[in-house]
């Protein structure tokens, strides 16, 4: 039991006022320490621990002045060399600790000294070493120096690059204001050609419809001209038929004039014969029967020339039917080689991908070109 109090106490917090040291041997020959706090506590079972507590309180257990076992206690009574009894009081008055301490202190001393001129050697070493790195430290100063005028250099540069820069910037900024304003200029005159372009787009759409309806209209005039090419057939028949009887009429006429110029003539024959015979009566008779057959035939002959000036004014008019049937055929004819012109002119532009969007996209991309270089990037296409 250690007194743990004073000055020289040590962990009293830990080890309390009092410690106990307990050390326990068993059966086998082992043994283990147990250290305890004032109130029996167990505080550790480490050797160490008691080392520590050992050597703060300065106690020299193998001193056998301080402490004495059983075995150097043995051996010092039953010794009679004074050899033994010279070894037991330099143990007990720790002079032979301090022999041996000195002859390790000379050991180190030696070592000491190795090592000192080791020291010194290197140290001369480390002397020219650091001759070598002051030179080599000036060229680095000079390097540094050199480098620090540099940089001070190109900051000068620099700051001169970004003065020309900012100048040059301040004119970028200035065109691009003023390239902005034409941007504006340009847009707002793309939006108008968007507009004439939906417009165009609408007029186009229209004049689709329009060449379907003229297409359409084509296969009317078509089936049109086709009827009128059969009455045109038919009239030509009929007028080949009128003709043949005009001209039959006419031989009829002819006949009949014929006919009574003789018959006139037999008349007047008879006349003379009737006057030179005296056969008035008969002639008379013969007369009356000749002018009856002169009145029949000039009925008939009245009858024909009425029906050749029939047949003549139906000549006529079918003659002016056919004039007025080949004048809107004809007129019917320009109209579909119009209309077909116009769907090949709007098949065209529907397969042309630059008149597709209106008559003055061709001059707008001309436009486009002569201004160039007023844009980063050309637009794609006339908007």
């Amino acid at each position: 039991v250690l007194c743990n109090q004073g000055l020289e106490a040590i962990d009293i917090e830990r080890f309390g006022r009092a410690i106990t040291i307990i050390r326990k041997i068993t059966i086998k020959g082992s043994s283990h320490y147990v250290v305890k706090n004032e109130y029996g506590k167990i505080v550790s079972d480490k050797k160490d621990t008691i080392d520590t507590i050992v050597t703060h309180f300065n106690i020299q257990v193998d001193n056998p002045m301080c402490m004495l076992n059983q075995d150097i206690a043995k051996n010092f009574l039953n010794t009679k060399s004074t050899k033994e009894k010279y070894n037991f009081f330099l143990k007990a008055t720790q002079l032979q600790k301090m022999v041996e301490d000195l002859q390790e202190n000379t050991v180190e001393i030696r070592n000491a000294k190795a090592l000192l001129a080791d020291h010194v050697k290197k140290r001369k070493e480390i002397q020219v070493q650091q001759e070598d790195l002051e030179a080599q430290l000036k060229f680095a100063e000079s390097i540094r120096d050199a480098k620090a005028n540099a940089d001070n250099l190109q900051g000068q540069l620099e700051w001169a690059e970004v003065i020309k820069l900012e100048n040059t910037l301040a004119e970028t900024e200035k065109k691009l204001a003023d390239d902005q304003y034409a941007v504006q200029e340009y847009t707002k005159k793309r939006d108008a050609l968007i507009e004439d372009m939906k417009n165009e787009k609408t007029k186009r759409d229209e004049l689709l419809r329009k060449a379907q309806e003229v297409a359409n209209n084509a296969i009317e005039e078509k089936r049109i001209h086709d009827d009128l090419e059969r009455r045109m057939k038919l009239f030509n028949k009929e007028k080949r038929d009128l003709l043949h009887e005009v001209n039959k009429s006419e031989k009829e006429l002819q006949i009949q004039t014929e006919l009574k110029k003789k018959l006139q003539n037999k008349i007047d024959e008879m006349r003379r014969k009737a006057t030179a015979n005296n056969d008035y009566d008969k002639v008379c008779k013969r007369i009356d029967d000749l002018q009856v057959s002169i009145t029949e035939q000039r009925q008939i002959l009245s009858m024909k020339e009425s029906e050749q000036v029939n047949f003549r004014q139906l000549y006529d008019d079918e003659r002016q039917s056919l004039f007025d049937d080949q004048s809107i055929l004809k007129q019917h004819e320009d109209s579909l080689r119009r209309r077909r012109a116009l769907i090949q002119q709007l098949k065209a532009a529907k397969q042309d991908r630059v008149t597709i969007y209106g008559r003055y996209t061709i001059s707008i991309l001309k436009e486009i070109e002569k201004q160039a270089h007023r844009f980063k990037q050309l637009p794609i296409g006339p908007v």
